[in-house]
């Protein structure tokens, strides 16, 4: 017998009460081996044979270094490739589990630049797990009889890991190293004495005192401006601009999208007399921290100014995660709604202007109105523009148009363009004043995307429109709105921007007040002499912030000497007959 001579507690204590057996990695099995051989020996006559086409005309032995050079390396990398592969079969599931989680979330957390995001997401999995594995070894004693070169190797590991952690903490929290600095401001490029004080600064207020109301049509959305409203609207209609109006969107604004309210905060001269109309929009943003408020600098400016001002509350169209089932479920069809919106306040104040119980009878010029947009706001009077001059929507013929008010200018701040194109088609301008404006450091509408719709914008020959575009060096998306401010976005993700860099809002302000008076008090005032300003920025040298500028002005009797499209000939011009 195998245990003869061996007592049942000697056997008893050989053999465990637990047994773990070890798994064994499989060798190859002949049919494996097969595989190998020929799938190698396919390839590798296909690989040599196409590389003799890169390589053979430079000789043997240029040929035979590059292409085993070029496999050695191939053959490394996938190595390591399979390498990885190999332990990942090692980790625990509980860990891939997290690991994926975390990823996903980590990635809707610090939404940003996507290259810069997946770099800081990777650098937060594998710091935070090498730190969090090192600790929890360190406190459950797994070292307490480990040697000493082991302690040492952990010990270093996890400093390393907290230094990385507190680093890349530190660069995430601040704001960045670099502060604005413009190397050729304006006021280098365009010399003082090059140009007279022929204007005032537009930018200071003008000689109207100023009062403000509100005005709205649900006293269960926008406490704010309910608590001061002095003027009730009726609310309209606009399901058919709109699409997966939730439920639960109307639960938070307490209306549906066939009862939308036209609310609004109103600047306006207190003297007597008739004054242009001016609506600012603003873009989109979350849908519960309103943005209208964000423009009372130029409603106010504006208003001492001799105009009209009203602020549009547009927010109930904007994104509202909660109300959209986060990702699954968003508004459609809001950038129609947006323009349409703006005609439906135009028609408002027509009937006040003519109603004499109305503290705004006779006091509105509508032949004299002008519209400015931030962000999508800036696509919305574009469109609203289009369609005031259409007989019925061009996506359902069956609803009728019949706005013709007259609208004279139009800025664009920041604006998007081609989100949405009536009937398909992008919106094309005539025999309107526009302006664009946008900053060299937006990180939203990151290219100036406003440029189209300024060539998209036809004057017919004398007449008195202009048109022109200032990009901004320094400006970023959010400070033309004091409620948005230096973030693009929205939470952790601002964190991987150099906001640093930016241009003071006070200056972003400044400019944006600067260009937008100087625009309506030529195209509304009918003060022209500040055409001159966009006509060359030098004339504003005095006014504008200390950074670049880069600008571009047509009216229609510019005439095209040169517009580098006709040839690729940069010796001819564009006129005929001309060299």
């Amino acid at each position: 017998m195998e245990n003869a001579g061996v007592s049942a507690e000697e056997t008893t204590k050989k053999r465990p009460l637990f047994s773990i057996k070890k798994k064994r990695i499989p060798s190859l099995t002949p049919g494996w081996k097969g595989a190998v051989a020929a799938l190698s020996l396919v390839t590798l006559s296909l690989y040599f044979v196409q590389a003799y086409y890169y390589l053979g005309s430079r000789g043997a032995s240029d040929y035979w270094i590059g292409s085993i050079l070029f496999l050695l390396a191939t053959v490394a990398i996938t190595g390591i490739l399979t390498g990885l592969l190999h332990w990942g079969k090692k980790i625990p599931s509980r860990y891939v589990w997290t690991m994926l989680t975390s990823l996903l979330l980590l990635l809707l957390s610090l939404l940003g630049p996507i290259p810069l995001t997946l770099l800081i997401v990777v650098c937060i999995l594998i710091s935070f797990s090498v730190l969090g594995a090192l600790l929890y070894r360190f406190i459950s004693g797994v070292y307490r009889e480990a040697g000493i070169w082991k302690k040492v190797r952990a010990t270093t590991s996890a400093a390393i890991a907290v230094l990385f952690v507190c680093g890349m903490g530190y660069w995430i929290v601040s704001e960045g190293q670099k502060e604005f600095a413009a190397p050729y401001p304006l006021q280098m490029v365009k010399p003082a004495e090059a140009y007279t004080a022929l204007l005032t600064n537009p930018a200071e207020p003008g000689t109207f005192s100023v009062k403000s109301l509100t005005y709205g049509s649900h006293t269960t959305y926008r406490d704010d401006l309910s608590t001061k409203k002095t003027l009730t609207t009726k609310s309209v209609d606009g399901s058919a601009f709109v699409g997966d109006w939730t439920k639960k969107r109307t639960s938070t604004f307490g209306f549906g999208a066939g009862a939308m309210p036209l609310n609004g905060t109103v600047w306006y001269p207190e003297d007597d007399g008739t004054f242009p109309l001016v609506l600012i929009v603003h873009g989109n943003h979350l849908a519960t921290k309103y943005s209208d408020p964000g423009y009372a600098y130029l409603g106010e400016l504006l208003a001492s100014r001799g105009n009209i001002v009203v602020s549009i509350d547009e927010n109930f169209l904007n994104s509202s995660p909660f109300n959209e089932w986060f990702v699954f479920k968003p508004l459609q069809g809001e950038n129609r709604a947006r323009g349409w919106l703006l005609l439906e306040h135009l028609k408002v104040w027509e009937e006040w202007n003519a109603a004499r119980d109305n503290p705004f009878y006779g006091k509105v010029d509508m032949e004299r109105i002008a519209l400015i947009g931030h962000s999508r706001g800036a696509e919305a009077v574009t469109t609203a523009a289009a369609y005031n001059k259409m007989t019925s929507y061009p996506e359902n013929a069956n609803i009728k148009f019949n706005y013709n008010f007259n609208i004279r200018s139009i800025v664009s701040i920041a604006g998007t363009d081609g989100q949405y194109k009536p009937g398909g088609q992008p919106v094309s301008l005539k025999d309107v004043n526009y302006l664009a404006l946008h900053g060299t450091h937006d990180m939203d509408v990151t290219s100036f995307v406003g440029t189209s719709q300024y060539y998209r914008t036809e004057f017919t020959d004398r007449s008195e429109f202009f048109k022109s575009y200032v990009y901004i060096y320094g400006a970023n998306h959010g400070q033309f709105n004091t409620e948005w401010g230096k973030h693009d976005g929205v939470g952790l993700g601002n964190q991987l921007f150099n906001t640093a860099s930016l241009l003071p809002q006070d200056q972003q302000i400044q400019a944006a007040k600067v260009l937008i008076s100087s625009f309506l008090e030529a195209t509304l005032q009918e003060n022209t002499s500040y055409q001159m300003v966009f006509q060359d920025l030098g004339y504003a040298r005095e006014w504008l912030p200390e950074t670049m500028y880069i600008s571009n002005y047509w009216d229609a009797d510019t005439l095209t000497i040169s517009n580098y499209g006709e040839d690729s000939d940069p010796g001819t011009t564009t006129l005929p007959g001309e060299a």
